[in-house]
């Protein structure tokens, strides 16, 4: 009886922090990398703006 607990409340738990790594890949790809490769463009344009002034 109590290893069905023991064993299920395990169950549970590597599901949860299955869930929420899923969860932080997901909002990396949806939104931090998206961000982060249009921050590279502007960055980038900045660095040719900063050397043809110079």
């Amino acid at each position: 009886m109590i290893v069905d607990l023991i064993d299920k409340l395990t169950d549970r738990v590597i599901r949860l922090l299955t869930l929420r790594k899923q969860q932080r890949q997901d909002l990396l790809q949806r939104y931090v990398s998206p961000v982060f490769a249009e921050f590279e463009q502007v960055h980038s344009a900045y660095l040719e703006s900063f050397a043809r002034y110079r």
